[in-house]
């Protein structure tokens, strides 16, 4: 899967995944695309919210997520499905998947077990963090006119066009 689709507020989005970004003016510019399966195998990613505005698409945010990951005793055994499969966890060292979790899901939780096509064995925790972001605002016509920045620290700051 190359991007997920999901609601920012009440528009429509696409987000897609990256390994990186280039260029240090805005709106960045992500560089080397990834499919959801690798991206959630890395220990970072960046992710690209594309959303539709009118007929036009506007690139809204750009977040650099950072991963912690721990294998846990639960064998992937326990779930039959040979794709991406992702669980409600509390992180203790329960042997129980929680509910299911839908690919959207990846975007709304910190947390989760997940199951990734891979030679593990068994399920991985991942604790997922945005680090960074560039949130984009525009005006009515689509023309960039604030950027909102949060640092590796988790300070804002705004750039205005």
């Amino acid at each position: 899967m190359d991007y997920i689709e999901t609601y920012r507020g009440n528009q429509a989005c696409e987000v897609y995944f990256f390994s990186g970004w280039a260029t240090y003016s805005h709106p960045v510019k992500p560089i080397g695309p990834l499919d959801l399966e690798h991206s959630l195998s890395r220990d970072s990613y960046y992710r690209a919210w594309l959303c539709k505005r009118g007929d036009k698409e506007l690139f809204v945010l750009f977040e650099a997520v950072e991963m912690d990951k721990k294998l846990t005793t639960i064998p992937k055994s326990s779930v039959q499905k040979p794709s991406i499969n992702i669980y409600k966890y509390d992180g203790s060292n329960s042997s129980e998947l929680g509910e299911e979790l839908s690919l959207n899901d990846i975007l709304k939780y910190e947390s989760f077990l997940i199951s990734l096509p891979d030679d593990l064995l068994y399920l991985t925790y991942v604790e997922q963090k945005i680090v960074q972001s560039f949130e984009y605002k525009y005006d009515i016509d689509g023309n960039l006119k604030k950027v909102i920045i949060m640092d590796f620290d988790r300070n804002i700051r705004e750039l205005n066009y």
